[in-house]
């Protein structure tokens, strides 16, 4: 199964490579507090640990079935009511220009915290398909996003998605629902089964009808939640089963783009 890993570009950093970067780096604020503060207090005691893991992207290289997408550069919200024109110019470019060095090149977005933005410039920088809200109209927290999101979890307000009608780039890739872990009182209300469940029907919803059934996680999930990978086993190989006998097709988000502004492709079908 093909996957797309959407990387925060200065955590594949090598530390000698941190000079060439650093002192490029926006002095963004977020919330009143300087975006960048802890990280900057780290690389100054040369505290690698869980700032900076370029072994995460070399490993995925060497799989060269699977895509590798931007996840920003400092992981600084991209939202038209946090960053500026300037500010995202600087993320994107210091993206294009440490993938270069990587031998790789970015194709689509995910945005950091789900917050879209500054849409129309995403061609400037080669992205052609970015990972749009689940629900746009909800604020970002509180009561009534955590409500929907529980409700999802339990599968009562989740679908299958579908395709965009866009032919021109760049194409909003639904978004999909969240494999999350077991981190809370709420979440640990939820049985695993209704989680496999959940996504069983999803999986095969897609299948039925020509829809989107795109599924998204964080690493640390599963570190902080190692049960979590059996949950996911278990939905790569009903998706597996699925895809051999041909009722489902199993895509990176840059090759869902790609046939999004192509629909004569003969292989859209399922």
């Amino acid at each position: 199964m093909r996957a797309t890993f959407a990387f925060v570009g200065a955590f594949t950093l090598e530390p000698d490579a941190l000079t060439n970067f650093v002192g490029r780096l926006h002095n963004a604020f977020v919330g009143r507090r300087p975006w960048l503060e802890a990280f900057r207090r780290a690389i100054e005691r040369e505290e690698w640990d869980g700032w900076l893991a370029p072994e995460a992207l070399r490993l995925v290289q060497a799989e060269s079935q699977h895509e590798l997408a931007t996840h920003g550069f400092t992981h600084l919200p991209l939202s038209e009511e946090v960053t500026d024109s300037d500010l995202f110019s600087n993320e994107l470019g210091l993206v294009t220009e440490l993938a270069r060095q990587q031998s790789w090149m970015p194709h689509t977005m995910v945005y950091p915290r789900n917050q879209v933005g500054h849409v129309e410039r995403l061609p400037d920088f080669g992205i052609c398909g970015y990972r749009e809200l689940l629900w746009p109209q909800l604020p970002l927290r509180g009561t009534r996003r955590r409500i929907r999101e529980l409700l999802g979890e339990l599968g009562w307000a989740t679908r299958a998605q579908s395709v965009p009608a866009a032919r021109t780039a760049p194409v909003p890739i639904p978004a999909g629902y969240i494999l999350n872990f077991w981190h809370n009182r709420r979440r640990q209300l939820i049985p695993r089964a209704v989680t496999r469940w959940r996504w069983r029907r999803l999986l095969h919803a897609a299948a039925d009808t020509g829809r989107v059934a795109h599924l998204w996680t964080h690493p640390h999930n599963f570190l902080s939640d190692p049960g979590l990978l059996d949950v996911f086993d278990g939905i790569l190989r009903e998706a597996t089963a699925l895809h051999r006998t041909g009722r489902l097709i199993n895509l990176t988000q840059r090759e869902f783009s790609a046939q999004v502004l192509d629909r004569d492709n003969d292989s859209w079908q399922a």
